[in-house]
């Protein structure tokens, strides 16, 4: 019995991306065959990551600073999207040479509209336009937990 999720040719579709990826970062075929291979589900982070960062009040955008945190029907709720400054995926935005990684100097917290705006506009929010943000919000954040 078969699995009927597997679409005809994906495997050869996925080994031709992962010699691109070879060439193209000079690492071994199984570290470029991983690094294109989609994973299943949910990201999961480390809890003390997504304690720190639900302690954001606001947007890391300067332009926005929408506020995260808010209460709904009596309870309060974050709003905020944790995000990667340097892709973890190849095919993400903003993909560096190392890779992102769930480390806090890759990740802003952010509202729902800049998280897709800046995964969207690649070419307007480069690295270099978001790691300062990141330092701002990660200031407030090691100063007393609001911005």
């Amino acid at each position: 019995m078969g699995d009927e999720s597997r679409k005809p040719g994906m495997d050869r579709a996925r080994k031709r991306q992962a010699r691109v990826y070879q060439a193209k970062h000079g690492c071994s075929y199984t570290e470029a065959l991983r690094m294109v291979t989609p994973r299943r589900g949910r990201i999961r982070r480390h809890s003390r990551l997504i304690e720190y960062f639900s302690r954001a009040a606001q947007c890391a955008n300067p332009h926005c600073m929408s506020p995260l945190h808010v209460v709904c029907d009596g309870h309060p709720r974050f709003l905020g999207e944790v995000a990667h400054i340097q892709s973890l995926s190849p095919f993400g935005p903003r993909f560096g040479p190392v890779g992102g990684r769930d480390v806090v100097e890759n990740l802003i917290v952010l509202c729902p509209s800049c998280h897709r705006l800046i995964d969207s506009d690649v070419a307007s929010y480069s690295v270099e336009r978001l790691v300062p943000w990141q330092r701002v919000q990660s200031a407030a954040l090691v100063g007393g937990g609001h911005e």
